[in-house]
């Protein structure tokens, strides 16, 4: 006798041979098994921040962290993500014209305030910066950040970041040249840093410093100072075993060309 024998009455015909123990086969539709894929807009939101110099509230974009994977970092540590490169929003902007990386950008002193009003802000035109950043709007607001570290008179580490970040942004657009450029103007502001500023700033501490110092100074081809940069990193027990597996691929690179001088 069926267990579903009654139910005709239902309208429900045919249900005989149907057993109760009988297990679901697997979907073999693939496709809806598949989590959806995030994009930027997954990934944005509005961050408030106020202005130092003109006291306006900003609402800046910016990435949440989490679900962006890390894919790989270069010999210069720059790190490529799945999803969207966080230093695009890493620079907050006003339209009064101050722009400043995120963790600088309210710290500044009365007498920088003063600078900043005094150069930049009394001439500037407003840009209109779309939520969503490409790589040209992001190397025109770091070098506006630049041009404001400048004017209020800021640490060589924090030039040092927005100029590697900017020689990053150059390489992403294979404009080797600018990439150039800003690559040996990092380089001279962090082996600045290393000489006349305490460290750490900016999460940037004496170990990561100097191995930036010397991926940049070969980079630049300056390959006695890379090498002696790599020696300092070895040599100090200080420095962490990342940094210091990195210092030793830069040795084998620098073998070969300190032996031909």
């Amino acid at each position: 006798m069926s267990l579903f024998n009654d139910l005709s009455k239902f309208g429900l015909n045919n249900l005989d041979d149907m057993d109760i123990m009988e297990d679901k086969k697997p979907s073999t539709n693939t496709k809806a098994a598949q989590a959806p894929q995030l994009t930027i807009d997954d990934l944005l939101y509005l961050k408030k921040h106020s202005c130092p110099v003109c006291g306006k509230l900003i609402l800046h974009p910016a990435l949440r962290a989490g679900k962006n994977r890390l894919i790989r970092t270069d010999d210069d540590l720059k790190v490529t993500y799945s999803i969207a490169d966080p230093i695009l929003y890493d620079v907050v902007h006003c339209e009064c014209g101050y722009t400043a990386l995120s963790k600088t950008f309210p710290n500044l002193l009365p007498s920088q305030v003063k600078l900043v009003n005094e150069s930049i802000c009394k001439t500037f035109k407003s840009l209109n910066l779309p939520q969503v950043r490409t790589i040209e709007d992001s190397i025109d607001l770091y070098k506006l950040a630049l041009v404001n570290t400048v004017i209020k008179k800021g640490k060589n580490m924090e030039k040092g970041i927005i100029c590697l970040r900017i020689a990053w942004l150059y390489r992403d657009l294979q404009d080797i040249d600018n990439e150039k450029i800003y690559l040996e103007n990092a380089y001279k502001c962090f082996k600045q840093s290393l000489n006349t500023e305490t460290l750490p700033i900016l999460d940037m501490d004496f170990s990561r410093t100097t191995y930036l110092v010397a991926i940049l100074s070969y980079k630049c081809g300056y390959y006695d100072e890379s090498h002696r940069m790599v020696s300092t990193l070895l040599l100090d027990k200080r420095t962490n075993i990342k940094i210091r597996n990195r210092a030793l691929d830069l040795l084998e690179k620098l073998k070969p060309l300190i032996t031909k001088k």
